[in-house]
């Protein structure tokens, strides 16, 4: 892959980060089932002595959004604006439900039910052994619906029909007309597609099983399916777009659904985007959240360190990036918690001391970045005759060292403007400039020095190298 791939590649990524941006002003409204989600984990110790089945000692448990609830939950992720309509009790777990929405920034309207709908899971040494469900039928929400809808400023609306009643026919004809007068996207996903009835607005997303038991699944003008590890096609009268999960995941697929329901409905629409792109994102949100035992919600910084991963994965030449990107994905690795180191320095002619170096650097943080003086920094540095390698080479070896996670290249002579940009936790230098004046020190909170390797310099490599060719000469 060459520098002008390289830059395409940058684009690609970059026109992503523009549409997650774009979307955090949305204002997202779903409807559907509230569902909650009880894990309980335990251990067994004892056998019962009557009827000889396990005795489960309770240990810990914990609580997350289902069904609807974890589409709005998975939405507020990625965007500052989400109402949820649906119904849920007065009890213990509607208030579990209430507390949660407000955890994760969601906008519930929660209109009363008899019951809240909870599925409890019970776990044993990590794995899943039974289920309990706690079910119950209510009415739908049409009767509220269309006045609530008339009070925001509605950017996409989302049904999520889990069979519990919340969804109705009315509830879609009336979500779906006032979708079509606001020219507002609107998309559908139900446990059954043959329930309801639904005209040719509504975008359909739903998983590969219940795509094939629809016999109305030809007439659907526009349709996402979810195929698991297969990934995920889109589906119209005039295109169809295939994009394969780039991992498998056996972990859990509790909830993978909603998240990749939340991503195409808050990301279909931004012209910044391509549908490849699009269904690349949607993948990637669905493997985060199956990575995850618990139902998980995918957030922003989580999807810019995916993206990132298999952009380096698909070529380590993409670790090299320019600085406006390196701050976007380093952001996204602060706000996962990862301690950030620098180090910077010419590397004309790559050598042990070099690697030494990048090996002991990376002992300080979890991420390492290399920044490189341009060719023309070079040259005002160590004089005319250097850069031996020039920028693009120098830069791309670089990127190969696995224990490299970016490389950056800057014009100046000194790296204070990357390290103002970037703010990392750590800066790394040679011993050699531990009794010199280091001018980048006074805008970083730390600084640590590597030892050096006797007789590893560049400047002694380029004398040995001048030795050999005038004794080979003579």
């Amino acid at each position: 892959m060459n520098f002008d791939e390289v830059m395409y590649m940058d684009n690609s990524i970059n026109e992503i980060l523009n549409a997650l941006g774009n979307i955090s002003d949305k204002h997202a409204v779903v409807i559907g089932d509230i569902l909650l989600d009880e894990y309980i984990y335990g251990m067994v110790n004892k056998v019962s002595t009557g009827i000889q089945i396990p005795i489960i000692d309770k240990e810990s448990v914990e609580y997350r959004l289902g069904g609807a609830a974890n589409v709005a939950a998975n939405v507020a992720g990625l965007c500052n604006h989400t109402t949820l309509i649906g119904r849920c009790a007065k009890d213990d777990s509607g208030n579990k439900v209430r507390q949660l929405c407000e955890c994760y920034h969601v906008n519930l309207m929660d209109l009363e039910s008899d019951k809240t709908v909870v599925k409890q899971r019970v776990y044993i040494d990590k794995q899943q052994v039974s289920r309990l469900d706690t079910n119950t039928f209510s009415e739908s929400v049409a009767n509220e619906l269309k006045e609530v809808l008339q009070d925001y400023k509605v950017e996409v609306v989302i049904i999520a029909d889990y069979l519990y009643g919340v969804v109705s026919q009315e509830v879609i004809d009336i979500a779906t007309s006032f979708c079509k007068e606001n020219k507002v996207p609107i998309f559908y996903t139900s446990r059954d597609l043959g329930r309801i009835v639904i005209d040719d607005y509504p975008i359909v997303v739903v998983n590969q099983k219940e795509w094939n038991l629809w016999k109305h699944s030809e007439e659907c003008p526009k349709a996402f399916v979810t195929k698991g590890n297969e990934g995920i096609s889109f589906l119209s009268k005039t295109m169809k777009v295939d994009k394969k999960a780039s991992k498998k995941y056996p972990v859990n697929v509790s909830g993978a659904g909603d998240t990749v329901l939340a991503m195409i409905s808050l990301l279909y629409g931004e012209k910044c985007i391509s549908m490849d792109d699009l269904l690349l994102v949607a993948n990637l949100a669905g493997e985060l959240a199956v990575e995850n035992e618990l139902t998980y919600v995918v957030r922003e910084f989580d999807l810019i360190d995916a993206l990132y991963k298999q952009w380096i994965n698909d070529d380590s030449i993409n670790k090299i990036v320019d600085i406006s990107l390196a701050q976007n994905i380093i952001s996204a690795w602060k706000q996962k918690g990862e301690k950030i180191v620098f180090t910077n320095g010419c590397y004309d002619l790559l050598h042990l001391g070099h690697i030494k170096s990048f090996q002991y650097s990376k002992k300080f943080g979890d991420k390492l970045i290399v920044a490189v003086n341009s060719d023309s920094s070079i040259k005002r540095l160590k004089g005319n005759g250097r850069p031996i390698n020039n920028l693009e080479e120098r830069v791309s070896t670089l990127a190969y060292l696995s224990m490299i996670d970016m490389v950056i290249s800057f014009e100046e002579d000194t790296a204070i403007n990357v390290i103002k940009a970037i703010e990392p936790d750590t800066y790394v230098k040679g011993e050699e400039y531990k009794n010199k004046e280091l001018l980048e020190a006074e805008y970083v909170r730390k600084v640590e020095y590597v030892p050096m390797i006797e007789g590893t310099s560049t400047t002694q490599l380029i004398k040995k190298i001048a030795r050999a060719v005038e004794e080979d000469g003579q």
